[in-house]
C-alpha cells in the first residue's frame, strides 16, 4: 500500500495509471479495510464509470451505511464518466465535501499526456496514487517483495530468471511466484526451483548480457548478442533500444561505484543492495576515462537509432568491437 494511502482515514481514493495488477490489488486492500465481513453486502457498490448515470451515481454515493461505521464504493472506469458533464459535477461535489462514514475508490486509465481538468480537480480532494508498469529494474523489487509476502525468499538470479521467462505482466507472476514458493518449501526459491516448477529459463538475459559487458568478456557478449535479442525459447524478445537503455543505466552505475565505491553507490542501490558488491567489482576493471567513453558511445548509438536506416544490430555490435578494442590496447601497452 502507498504511503500516501495508508495514512488517511475514510475519505476518497483515485487511483491512476497503466498498471491495472497493482492498482486492483490497493483497490481491495482498500474494501478490506473499510468493510465489516458481517455487513459488506449492505456497505459495499461496484461501479463502473460507462454504465452509471448523475442519477443513480448520486443515489449510491449518498446512501448512509447500515449497522457500521463504513460504507463503500468502488467506481472502476472512472475516465468514462469525462463525457458526461452532469456526472463529473454529481461526483466532484460529493468528493470535494465527503458524507461522513462514506468511503469512495475510483480508478481509472488515461494515456499519457495532457489530462482533462476533471481529474486534476478529482485528484486535489482525493488521496492519489500512480502505478504504472514496472522498469526491468524495479520489477526484481517487486518479485522479490512478492515472495517475501508469500512467506519465502528468492535468490536475486531466481527473480531475473523469472522476469527474463514471464515479462512484466504482474498477473501473470504473482501466479507463477505462487507456485514457485510452493515448489522450495522451507528452501529459498533458485534458479534450479524454476527450473523445477516448468519455467523455460532463457540461455542468456539481458542480466548476465550486462554483466558480461561489465567484466570485460566481449567475446562472450558478441556471440551471445542474438541470444538475448530472440529469446525464442521463451517466447520474448528484446530490443536494440531497450538493450541501450539498459547498458546507460549499467554504466552509470559503474561511474558511480569507480567514483566513490561501495559508498557512493550503495544509497543509490538501496532497493538492489544484493548488486553493490557485483557492480563495485565490475567497477574495477574499467578506468574513469574508458567508462566516460562508454557512455558518450552509448549516447552517439542511441542518436543513431532514432535517425539511422542501418540495421539496429550493427551499430550495437560496433559499440562493443570499440570496447574490445580498447581491452586490446590496454592489454599491448608495456608495464610502466
Amino acid at each position: 500500500m502507498p504511503p500516501r494511502l495508508d495514512h488517511e482515514r475514510g475519505g476518497s481514493f483515485l487511483l491512476h495509471g497503466d498498471d491495472e495488477f497493482r492498482k486492483s490489488e490497493v483497490e481491495r486492500a482498500l474494501c478490506d479495510r473499510y468493510l465489516d465481513p458481517a455487513t459488506r453486502d449492505f456497505n459495499f457498490d461496484l461501479l463502473r464509470g460507462g454504465e452509471i448515470g448523475p442519477e443513480s451515481l448520486i443515489a449510491v454515493l449518498t446512501t448512509p451505511p447500515m449497522m457500521a461505521e463504513w460504507r463503500v464504493v468502488l467506481l472502476r472506469d472512472t475516465q468514462r464518466l469525462a463525457s458526461g458533464a452532469k456526472t463529473r459535477r454529481a461526483l466532484l461535489a460529493v468528493v470535494e465535501s465527503m458524507p461522513a462514514g462514506l468511503v469512495v475508490v475510483m480508478s481509472y486509465t488515461l494515456s499519457r499526456g495532457r489530462q482533462p481538468k476533471f481529474f486534476k480537480d478529482l485528484r486535489k480532494a482525493s488521496a492519489s496514487a500512480e502505478f504504472n508498469q514496472l522498469s526491468d529494474y524495479k520489477l526484481h523489487e517487486w518479485v522479490i517483495s512478492r515472495v517475501g509476502e508469500l512467506g519465502g525468499k528468492i535468490q536475486p538470479e531466481a527473480a531475473r530468471a523469472v522476469t527474463a521467462s514471464s515479462g512484466n505482466d504482474l498477473g501473470i507472476l504473482a501466479q507463477e511466484l505462487d507456485k514457485l514458493v510452493g515448489v522450495a518449501g522451507d528452501g529459498p526459491v533458485t534458479v534450479d526451483t524454476v527450473r523445477a516448477a516448468g519455467v523455460r529459463v532463457p540461455a542468456m538475459d539481458r542480466w548476465r548480457w550486462f554483466d558480461l559487458i561489465g567484466d570485460r568478456s566481449f567475446d562472450a557478449a558478441l556471440n551471445s548478442l542474438w541470444d538475448v535479442l530472440n529469446q525464442s525459447q521463451t517466447g520474448r524478445s528484446e530490443s536494440v533500444v531497450g538493450l541501450v537503455s539498459g547498458l546507460t543505466t549499467h554504466f552509470l552505475r559503474l561511474g558511480l561505484a569507480a567514483e566513490g565505491g561501495r559508498r557512493q553507490l550503495a544509497p543509490a542501490l538501496s532497493r538492489q543492495s544484493w548488486l553493490v558488491d557485483r557492480i563495485v567489482r565490475q567497477s574495477r576493471r574499467w578506468s574513469a576515462a574508458e567508462i566516460e567513453a562508454a557512455l558518450e558511445g552509448l549516447i552517439r548509438l542511441d542518436r543513431l537509432l532514432k535517425a539511422s536506416a542501418h540495421s539496429d544490430v550493427h551499430y550495437l555490435e560496433e559499440w562493443l568491437l570499440a570496447r574490445k578494442a580498447h581491452t586490446s590496447v590496454r592489454a599491448a601497452r608495456p608495464a610502466a
